[in-house]
């Protein structure tokens, strides 16, 4: 998803596509199945949540009634957190639920717009974890019972240098979450968010992108520079990795096949680990663009990327060697996800359009 809502469609595992029609002019952001996985759901500027109960073919637009409607919520990110509950959020410090596979929604968390509250994501963990948003100054909110309340948890420092936290992860293995960001801060939350701390690290790029692996323990931050940081300890600390690359990495996932973990990001830069991410690796893409997110295919394991200038490209071999999709558009592309249903992957950018294989 992006720019005024690209919607692309395929149904053979992406290997051909075509436009179907253009709809609806705002910027998306997420698109997710429901709970159910009978529907699918996508968040964006202005408040936008539009649902789907055909596979992508026809959205309808679901009502939001926002508290401060003359600034509605610019939804960036969105969870299915229970068995009919999903929550999103985005600016101005918004969190919204719904109970009922995102049929209908109420606002739970609202904050006046000029305190400047700034959701950038919410995590959600193994089960009896409880739900986690967190703000990018660094205060985080706790839900226990499914998004319907919030408390604010102890933040260990005010930090009120800008935006600085803008991705973070879960580890089930350690119990522990990271939230980090800019120039390299990290924040650390232990029983299961309560209590959070600093993360002393020395002064370095941004970062962009975490992950964690629950069986092994192992976490990964990425960023500006090709920065790449290591922990196996829950996140207490962190070893930074060579990868000899300057780009930004946006994204990280692991091949579940051969075990392979990547990174990618800017100028279409793919880096593939054999050794849990000591050393690194150059792939070949087949895109130059920058590239935003990736995902792994449910049927078949393969690894789907989206990016910029409407490039869509899939690897069968782990994230080895890549071929490009013709998606049949330059517009930029920002999320993806596939369709329970039909098995048909679904990408959003600057446009609502819906493309669809040709028989």
């Amino acid at each position: 998803m992006g720019e005024a809502g690209l919607i692309l469609q395929s149904e053979d595992r992406g290997i051909r596509w075509h436009v179907v029609s253009e709809q609806l002019g705002e910027y998306m952001n997420t698109v997710s199945p429901s709970p159910d996985a009978g529907a699918l759901v996508a968040t964006g500027e202005i408040g936008f949540v539009l649902r789907s109960a055909d596979g992508g073919v026809r959205w309808q637009r679901m009502g939001v009634a926002f508290p401060q409607s003359f600034i509605p919520a610019n939804l960036i990110d969105m969870v299915n957190a229970g068995p009919d509950v999903m929550i999103a959020t985005g600016p101005p410090g918004t969190l919204v639920r719904s109970a009922d596979q995102g049929l209908s929604w109420q606002v739970v968390h609202d904050t006046p717009y000029e305190r400047g509250e700034t959701f950038a994501r919410v995590l959600t963990g193994a089960p009896g974890w409880p739900l986690l948003a967190f703000e990018v100054k660094g205060q985080v909110l706790l839900s226990d019972d499914g998004g319907l309340h919030w408390q604010v948890m102890a933040s260990p420092e005010p930090f009120r240098d800008g935006e600085i936290f803008r991705t973070g992860t879960m580890s089930a293995r350690h119990g522990t979450v990271v939230l980090a960001g800019k120039a390299g801060r990290v924040l650390l939350g232990r029983d299961l968010g309560r209590t959070w701390q600093s993360v002393a690290l020395e002064r370095m790029e941004h970062l962009h992108a975490a992950w964690a692996d629950d069986e092994s323990g192992l976490i990964l931050l990425a960023g500006e520079s090709g920065a790449v940081l290591r922990s196996t300890d829950g996140g207490s600390s962190w070893q930074k990795m060579v990868t000899y690359r300057s780009e930004r990495l946006n994204t990280i996932a692991r091949d579940t096949v051969s075990g392979a973990l990547l990174l990618a990001g800017e100028n279409g830069v793919i880096l593939r680990s054999m050794d849990e991410g000591f050393s690194w690796q150059q792939a070949s893409g087949a895109c130059q663009d920058e590239l935003r997110q990736m995902l792994r295919e449910p049927a078949s394991q393969a690894l789907v990327l989206v990016g910029r200038a409407g490039c869509i490209q899939r690897s069968a071999d782990g994230g080895l060697h890549w071929v490009r999709i013709n998606s049949h558009t330059r517009r930029h592309l920002r999320a993806a996800g596939f369709d329970p249903g039909s098995g048909n992957l679904l990408a959003v950018g600057q446009r609502i359009v819906l493309l669809r294989r040709k028989d």
